[in-house]
C-alpha cells in the first residue's frame, strides 16, 4: 500500500460522486427521506443490542448535512439543494423507531477539529467552512464524548469497517476524542464507546481502502440503496 493508492482512489471516487450530483432523479426528497430511514433502520437494532435497558431516555446523535453527490443529498422541483432534508428525516425515523434522540452537527474549527452544535429546523444551517452547510455558531454545543451514535460520511469503507475520508482527518480526531479505537472508557450510561455508522453508496463498499494506523474504523457500513448493509466484526 502507498498513499498514492489511497489518493488516486480517492480522485476516483470523488469524479464519480461529481457525476451522481449531476442526475437530479436521483437526488429527490423522497429518495433523501428513503435513506435517512434505511440509516435508523440499520443502526436502531444494532444499539438496542449494544445498551440494552441502559439506554438514556434521550441519545445524542451526530450526523451531517450532505454535500453533493453524498447519499442523502437531495433537491426540491425547483433544482434548489435541500440538504436539511436528510437529517430532519433522520431525527424523525429514530423518533418513530422508538428511540428518542437529540441531533447535533459538527462546525469546523481551527486546528481540523469540529464543534457539535445541537440542531432543530432547517434554518439552523449556514454556509460555512469549505462550503458545506454547519449548523451556527450560537447553538448549544455538545461535548464529543457525550455522543452516543455518530453517522460519519464517507467517500468508501470495506465490509470489515475500514473508512475512508477525504483526507484531512477531521473525523478521525473527533472520533478518537470519543474513544473510538483507542479503548478509552466512555460515560458508564452507554458501552466502553459510541456506535459508529458510516453512510455510503452502494458501489462505494470496495475491498480496500488502504487504512493506515490513524484511520478510525466504523461499526457499521450502511448503504444508501439496496446493497446490503455491513456490521463490522471487530
Amino acid at each position: 500500500m502507498s498513499r498514492k493508492d489511497k489518493d488516486a482512489l480517492r480522485r476516483k471516487l470523488l469524479a464519480t460522486r461529481a457525476v451522481l450530483g449531476d442526475d437530479a432523479a436521483s437526488h429527490t426528497v423522497d429518495a433523501a427521506t428513503r435513506c435517512a430511514r434505511r440509516v435508523a433502520e440499520g443502526i436502531v437494532p444494532q444499539w438496542c443490542s449494544r445498551v440494552g435497558a441502559s439506554t438514556d431516555p434521550v441519545v445524542t446523535l451526530a450526523a451531517y448535512a450532505p454535500d453533493v453527490g453524498e447519499p442523502g443529498w437531495c433537491m426540491d422541483e425547483s433544482g434548489a439543494a435541500k440538504p436539511g432534508v436528510f437529517v430532519q428525516a433522520l431525527r424523525s425515523a429514530f423518533w418513530e423507531a422508538g428511540v428518542k434522540v437529540t441531533v447535533v452537527l459538527p462546525r469546523v474549527l481551527p486546528g481540523r477539529l469540529m464543534a457539535w452544535h445541537v440542531y432543530e429546523r432547517m434554518e439552523d444551517l449556514a454556509p460555512g467552512a469549505f462550503g458545506l452547510l454547519e449548523p451556527l455558531e450560537c447553538l448549544p454545543t455538545v461535548d464529543v464524548t457525550d455522543i452516543d451514535i455518530f453517522v460519519v460520511p464517507a467517500l468508501a469503507c470495506t465490509a470489515t469497517g475500514e473508512r475512508l475520508g477525504r483526507g484531512a482527518g477531521f473525523y478521525d480526531r473527533a472520533l478518537g476524542a470519543a474513544g473510538v479505537g483507542t479503548g478509552v472508557q466512555t460515560p458508564a450510561r452507554r458501552s466502553a464507546r459510541p456506535l459508529v455508522a458510516a453512510l455510503v453508496h452502494d458501489h462505494e463498499v470496495v475491498d480496500t481502502v488502504f487504512a493506515e494506523p490513524h484511520d478510525a474504523p466504523v461499526d457499521l457500513v450502511l448503504t444508501s440503496g439496496l446493497g446490503g448493509n455491513h456490521m463490522a466484526a471487530r
